[in-house]
């Protein structure tokens, strides 16, 4: 009977082993590869609002070992060490940026990867480009689709008035707007501002519609 009892162990402890962190599974958690160590990693990087990445930036981690680490050249970084079934956060840290989300908590059951962090400066002045679209007689054109290089954001449409206004924009960028419609040609088929240091009002298209 006890050789049959250590058997059973034996048998439960190696498909526990098998299945890696993932014994600790939770659905509702962020998904990876099991860290088969007995330790996982989180990992992810840091790019600015224009997807640059930024290198040098702390990211810290609470929980059981709680300390930092940084990004590297290409805005990565990999926290190790992490106890699977515990508890963490990890969040990006400089007084020049803020970051978006402010920090990822979860607790792990393996590794984690893709946890990344968007930076926008920590004083922000916020600009818009404006502008309408109509026809070479003048009418307005409803309906188009305005979308903006240069900052991840979603594209707006024109009113029935075929004027359209982005809004949001950091100060100091450069954008491009640029118009799209089924059917349709603009000129020009953009508008770009190398320098957002104002709001950018009569930024117009023309359209040519079949």
């Amino acid at each position: 009977m006890i050789r049959w009892s250590i058997a059973a162990a034996i048998v439960f402890a190696l498909i526990v082993m098998s299945m890696g962190c993932g014994f600790f599974e939770d659905p509702s958690q962020p998904k990876g590869h099991d860290c088969w160590t007995g330790r996982c990693d989180i990992a992810g990087y840091v790019r600015d609002f224009q997807g640059a990445p930024m290198k040098d930036i702390k990211v810290f981690r609470s929980g059981e070992g709680a300390g930092w680490v940084l990004t590297d050249k290409h805005g990565h970084y990999v926290m190790p060490n992490n106890v699977p079934g515990w508890r963490y956060c990890v969040a990006p840290g400089d007084s020049d940026w803020t970051f978006e989300p402010e920090k990822r908590c979860y607790y792990i059951n393996e590794n984690l990867e893709n946890q990344d962090f968007t930076a926008y400066p920590a004083v922000i002045f916020r600009r818009s480009i404006s502008g309408r679209v109509e026809d070479a007689e003048g009418n307005p054109i409803q309906g188009v689709v305005i979308s903006v290089e240069g900052m991840e954001k979603a594209p707006v449409l024109t009113d029935e008035n075929g004027d359209y206004t982005v809004e949001g924009l950091i100060s100091g960028f450069g954008y491009c707007v640029i118009p799209s419609r089924a059917g349709c040609t603009f000129e020009p088929d953009e508008r770009c501002i190398a320098n957002l240091d104002v709001s950018y009002p009569y930024q117009n298209f023309t359209a040519t519609c079949r």
